[in-house]
Parts: structure tokens; sequence; C-alpha cells
């Protein structure tokens, strides 16, 4: 999150935007104790829990920050196509 924050500032930013393109993600496995609750997110961020992808750190850090996060990849386009 500092790195947003820094970013913003150095820049003379009213407002960043996190666009994620990645294409390289696996899906993960939606686990009860690690994806069902925001403090369980975020436990398993800090720990980071091998079922927590990069696309959800940066999404994590982006609202965190107060940020914009759009997540568009190649893994969630075909998600959405079926």
């Amino acid at each position: 999150p500092r790195a947003f924050r820094e970013f913003k500032k150095m820049n003379d930013l009213d407002k960043v935007v996190v666009l994620w393109t990645a294409n390289t993600e696996r899906f993960c496995d939606v686990l009860e104790g690690v994806h069902d609750t925001g403090d369980n997110l975020m436990k398993a961020v800090e720990e980071g829990h091998e079922e927590i992808s990069q696309s959800i750190v940066f999404a994590v850090a982006s609202i965190l920050e107060g940020c914009t996060y759009i997540g568009r990849s190649s893994e969630t386009a075909k998600a959405h196509r079926g």
C-alpha cells in the first residue's frame, strides 16, 4: 500500500487506478477460513497463504489505500464467457 501512496504523492495525483492485466495466474481454490470473511482474507494475505493470488494481494492493497482496482485478465475473461 505504501507504494500506491508514494506514487500518488510523487505525481501529485488526486486518484490512483490499479489495472490488473496479468494472464499467468491459475484459479485459486476458494477455501473456508481463507476467503470466507474479510478477517480471514486479511490474515491469509498477511501470512502469504498459497491460495492467495497476487491479484488478490493487489486488490486488497488497492482497497486499503482507497484506490480503484480493475481486475481483468484472460482468466477472468474466460470465466465470464462461461
